[in-house]
């Protein structure tokens, strides 16, 4: 009896079932809060995160609303179309932007249409060719470049003008870049020249501002960290960052459309959540700290029930009864503390 006991009162059941549960009930408040993550994995790591790098536009900044003003020749009607016709087939923040400042033109399908990530974009439309992108895209002489230029226009390979476009950052971004930087080393990773430096530099070290990045320096600027053993986190738009998000330790794509796919991130995060980035940071290292302290009582109960089965004194009957009661007890606790922790940081 007092073998049986024992086998009975060790079985880890309360050990396995406290990881799945707890990371289930995060997984399931992280979703009502529209932040969606791939799997449990991505808590745990997201729990062990040093440092945070942001994209810039389509990020920190809102696709929907900018304020945008073209310099140049004036367009034609076709040449208003053919810009048109380019900018609502690319998927690109600041193409949208383009897209919508050419409200009232109609479009025309592209013979020919190439993005070129973190450059800009080419096509021909109605036998017109036509570029728009950033000054080494478009093959710019220092003397055609302006300072305050967002993106450039060429039609038939002579420069037309460029677009300035102001963006407007998203709601809180101060006060949520102001409680991650007292916790996190955090940096900016941009496509774009730094006329918005004096914007950023309230938010950001300005060592740790960094402009006119192409997709491949952004990776390669998270590995370099990483060979440093830090952990990062990459939040991005997951279009001309894709690479530096499948190479972060955990990359979240924040979107205006949380159906849009995204593969090369770990979670997607609904840009009207943006202000709760620094909850779901503390939540995920509470979530952890929970599953450490479940385990920690399932062994308490194991080293418990094991003593007292070994003198003979617990009979196989309880012992059954205690083996399924401390599996639901330790789930129940998980679970509870969990929801708990969640409320407390107004999630739920």
């Amino acid at each position: 009896p007092a073998l049986t006991a024992v086998l009975m009162v060790a079985c880890p059941c309360a050990l396995t079932l406290s990881m799945p549960f707890t990371m289930g009930a995060v997984m399931n408040i992280f979703g009502r809060n529209k932040f969606y993550v791939k799997n449990p994995e991505v808590i745990q790591r997201m729990a062990e995160i040093d440092v945070l790098v942001f994209d810039k536009t389509g990020t920190l900044t809102k696709n929907s609303s900018a304020e945008i003003a073209y310099f140049g020749q004036e367009l034609s009607k076709e040449e208003r179309l053919v810009l048109k016709s380019i900018s609502s087939a690319s998927m690109h923040p600041i193409s949208k932007l383009v897209n919508d400042y050419l409200k009232d033109t109609s479009t025309a399908k592209p013979d020919y249409f190439f993005e070129h990530k973190g450059a800009g974009i080419e096509a021909i439309v109605n036998g017109i060719s036509v570029k728009l992108g950033n000054a080494e895209f478009l093959d710019l002489v220092p003397h055609e470049i302006q300072e305050n230029a967002s993106v450039y226009l060429k039609i038939n390979n002579e420069l037309k003008g460029f677009f300035n476009i102001k963006p407007t950052y998203r709601l809180g971004l101060g006060l949520v870049l102001s409680e991650l930087t007292q916790k996190y080393q955090a940096h900016l990773l941009s496509g774009d020249n730094d006329k918005d430096k004096l914007d950023l530099i309230r938010y950001f070290k300005e060592s740790n501002l960094h402009f006119g990045l192409k997709p491949q320096d952004k990776l390669n600027f998270i590995a370099e960290l990483q060979t440093n053993s830090k952990n990062i986190l990459m939040l991005g738009d997951g279009l001309n960052d894709a690479g530096a998000l499948g190479q972060s330790n955990v990359g979240i794509a924040i979107s205006e459309n949380t159906q849009a796919f995204t593969p090369a991130s770990d979670a997607i995060l609904d840009a009207g959540q943006f202000m709760k980035l620094p909850k779901f940071m503390s939540f995920s290292k509470k979530a952890v700290n929970i599953v450490k302290i479940s385990f920690l009582l399932s062994l308490v109960y194991n080293f418990f029930c094991i003593s007292w089965a070994v003198t003979g004194n617990l009979s196989p009957v309880l012992a059954a009864i205690f083996m399924p009661l401390s599996s639901i007890s330790v789930v129940l606790f998980a679970v509870i503390l969990t929801n708990i922790s969640a409320r407390r940081l107004k999630l739920i």
